[in-house]
């Protein structure tokens, strides 16, 4: 999503109507480290977005944000937020009916907090926690799929969409099963 003219290209042969925009780093550690990168991807790669979908008269956008966006603490919530905010600026100037979906950590995607664990776990440990404290919301990949699906159809162009993921789960305890 950072070169605009792959993207363009793309679509141009395939002339989506709808997008789900699911690319982003998302490794805190690392984009930390990397801010520009997760500007580049989370920021720029939205932007490159936005502009070639509202331009090829795509009629839904949705964008896969993170509850690390509200209050954002962190680069990832950071880049998110902008990237929010870019999608509701382009609903606003657009016809294009542009939202965000904001939820938490999805059990099984890729790089995602219980697949570091498992990582951990299965390396014989240490398994690092940040704070014994710490809780995080989780969801299934299909209520993930099915959440973005219904934003598509049922949200209001420029809105954030923020998902009921019931309460949150204490990371430790969810360590200590695993480990168990």
């Amino acid at each position: 999503i950072r070169d605009k003219g792959s993207l363009q290209a793309m679509f141009e042969r395939t002339r989506p109507d709808v997008v789900f925009h699911a690319a982003a780093l998302k490794h805190l550690p690392i984009l930390e480290t990397f801010a520009e990168e997760a500007w580049k991807t989370n920021v720029i790669g939205t932007l490159n977005l936005l502009d070639l979908a509202t331009k090829s008269g795509v009629q839904h956008f949705v964008n896969i944000s993170t509850d690390k966006a509200a209050e954002p603490s962190s680069v990832l919530g950071s880049t998110k937020l902008t990237a929010e905010k870019l999608t509701s600026w382009y609903a606003d100037q657009t016809e294009t009916n542009c939202v965000s979906v904001r939820f938490g950590n999805v059990f099984r995607s890729r790089g995602a907090l219980i697949s570091i664990l498992e990582e951990q776990i299965e390396a014989g440990g240490p398994v690092t926690l940040t704070d014994k404290d710490a809780t995080r919301y989780f969801m299934s990949l299909g209520e993930a799929c099915q959440r973005v699906i219904a934003a598509a159809c049922d949200g209001d162009s420029g809105d954030v969409l923020v998902l009921d993921m019931g309460p949150p789960l204490k990371i430790r305890e969810i360590a200590e099963r695993m480990i168990e």
